[in-house]
This record gives C-alpha cells, structure tokens and sequence, in this order.
C-alpha cells in the first residue's frame, strides 16, 4: 500500500507564521530595548550578537509587519470559534461575555495609563531611559549628539577643533578620502573604522592603527530612535 501523499495545510504555515514571528518580534523588541540611545550606537558602531541597533530595528519592523499580516489570517481562519466567544454558552446567541469585557478594559487601562503616565505604567518607561542613560555615561560618547552625521569641517566647527590639524592627523594615519565636505560616518565607514575610532585619530589621542578598537567591523548604523 503506498502512502499518501501529505496535503499542504494553509491554515498549519499562518499558525507557525503567527508563533514564530511573535518571537523573533519579542526577542527584537527585548534587544532595542537595552540599545544605547542613536547617537551612541552610531558613533561607536554598537553591536549585538553581530547585528547594528539600525540592524535590530529593521528586523523588529518586519517581523512586526510580519506578525500583522499572520495574526489577520489567524483570525480570518478561525473566525467561527472565535465568534463562539461572544455567543452565550446556553442560548448560543451572540452576548457580551465577561472575559472579553475584561480583555477589553485591561487593554484600555494599559493605553491609557501609558498616555498619561501614570504608575506602575511609568516605571516600565523609566526602566527603559535609566537603561539607555547608562550608555551616556561611558567614554566613548560622540562630542556632540549625531557627530556622524556632520561633515567634517562642520564638526571641526561645532567642536571648536583646527580643521586643518584633523585633516594633518588623519593623513598621517592613513586615512583615505579625507576632506572638510566629506561626511564624517561616511568617511570612517569607508576605511572601516567606526565614527568615534575614527574621531580619536582625528583629535591625535591615539596611536593606533585605523580599524582597531571596539566595534570594529560594525559599520554605521543609521540608529533607530534617539
């Protein structure tokens, strides 16, 4: 007797679809959680698990938009059983039942205790800054907030430094591509260095060689959030 041949089950691949993507996007949405502020992360080209914060964030808003589509189709799929929660259990007619009453208020009290901060709501939230705030405090914070971002004769500027000793430094480190209009993520990205590698060379408070340091080999992330 041969075997038959398995069926596709449309209804298996959107549950696996819903399961699955709900906890790449919590375990995303855990990581940004923890991520130290744009102008940090970019500037030092932070890295977790091999993945930029610009990185996680774009995984976090596909599988979002994963979870979206998936969870849709869930409903779409099993909207008879789902009906029969509204329905009375003894005249299977439709009735508001207590547990979605209580669903509903516990959403809205969530919503609206997070609007307008309210405690305990709160102290998620201050959980969160004090979190990205300890990133703030470390050594390897950028001289202005978004220094990446800046050309370089801008942030000579902005930092009352001598563009022409930034320039001079950077020549005699190696560095390719210097000029006052070339943007200075761009630049470091570009000889494979991080922004705030590429600062301490700039500045003349390191000796090393360009691409050496932390975070080397991140890139620039374009940071999502502040």
């Amino acid at each position: 007797m041969t075997e038959k041949k398995k069926r596709f089950h449309f209804r298996a691949l959107v549950s696996v679809l819903t399961a699955v993507s709900f906890i790449v996007l919590a375990l995303t949405g855990l990581v940004l959680f923890i991520t130290p502020p744009g102008r940090v992360a970019n500037w030092t080209g932070w890295q977790f698990a091999g993945l930029t914060k610009h990185q996680w964030g774009a995984q976090h808003i596909w599988f979002a938009s994963l979870f979206l589509v998936a969870s849709v189709l869930h409903i779409y799929l099993n909207w008879r059983p789902l009906l029969n929660y509204f329905k009375n259990r003894m005249t299977r007619k439709i009735s508001l039942r207590l547990e979605w009453v209580i669903g509903v208020v516990i959403c809205v009290a969530v919503f609206a205790g997070t609007l307008i901060e309210l405690p305990p709501f709160t102290s998620l939230i201050a959980q969160n800054d004090e979190t990205k705030n300890t990133w703030d405090e470390q050594d390897q914070s950028a001289p202005i907030p978004h220094a990446e971002l800046l050309a370089l004769g801008d942030l000579a500027t902005e930092t009352n430094l001598e563009l022409d000793v930034l320039l001079s430094n950077l020549k005699s480190k190696g560095i390719e591509g210097t000029s006052p209009d070339v943007v200075v993520g761009d630049l470091a990205e570009a000889n494979n260095m991080t922004p705030n590698e590429l600062y301490v060379l700039a500045t003349g408070n390191s000796s090393s060689s360009p691409g050496g340091g932390a975070g080397h080999g991140g890139g620039r992330g374009k940071g999502v959030g502040g």
